[in-house]
């Protein structure tokens, strides 16, 4: 969260969904910056996913997601307090991928393989609200999502779309809510040094919407330079 013209933010964590995100943000002005950000996951599932109804039986599903987003926002201290305020809008691009496996239910038993292939378009709207000290540093925001999937390439039938809620189309946005906070804790011995704890939840707001990750939990660290290029 920046506070101050000329700072710089950067950061690094690991995913608990064996993931990683990293982010950086400038401070163009006293109450306006800029910031990139990118993620990365690569999650699976593995023996007996689904029910017994259902005419896939999978062994091992695995997702691949990735995107890169860049935003322009607004800070700003409330009153001489050390709470601050910013607001974020970004557009981001990135790529959404299944591999699944395992055996055709029934008589037949056959062994399947079924992928799914596709780019995502990203728009970004995030407030935040966050209290500072010098050694301390807590963020609390909610993201609000609207993707979109296209270039889609697939094996999965129809059906199979419908049923594991796997977007098909090409021109819908789907859109999620998604509270989190973040907690930083800073070194005495290295002020520009800190560590940080991450937690997200997502809630799709669209209906008939896709499945999500509904909790993401990270950490890494974090670093912070007040002025960057400042002249004494």
């Amino acid at each position: 969260m920046l506070q101050h013209k000329g700072e710089v933010q950067a950061n690094g964590s690991i995913s608990a969904l064996k993931g990683f995100d990293a982010s950086g943000a400038y401070a163009i002005s006293s109450h306006f910056g800029a910031m990139l950000n990118s993620s990365w996951r690569n999650d699976h599932q593995e023996g007996n996913v689904g029910g017994s109804y259902e005419a896939l039986a999978p062994d091992k599903i695995k997702y691949h997601r990735t995107a890169t987003d860049l935003g322009i926002g607004w800070f700003t201290r409330i009153d001489s307090s050390k709470w601050t305020f910013e607001i974020y809008g970004a557009y981001g691009r990135g790529k959404f991928s299944i591999s699944d496996t395992g055996n055709l239910r029934g008589s037949s038993g056959s062994p399947y393989k079924r992928y799914y292939n596709s780019k995502v378009d990203r728009i970004i709207l995030q407030p935040a609200v966050g209290h500072n000290t010098p050694h301390t540093q807590w963020i609390f925001f909610v993201r609000v999502l609207a993707q979109r999937y296209f270039d889609i390439g697939t094996n999965y039938h129809t059906d199979e779309l419908d049923r594991y809620l796997i977007p098909q189309s090409t021109s819908r946005y789907f859109t999620f809510i998604e509270p989190g906070l973040t907690f930083r804790f800073y070194l005495d011995a290295v002020p520009a040094l800190g560590f940080e704890t991450n937690f997200l939840i997502s809630r799709p707001l669209s209906p008939n919407s896709i499945e999500a990750i509904p909790v993401q939990l990270s950490a890494g660290v974090h670093l912070r330079f007040q002025q960057l290029g400042r002249k004494n």
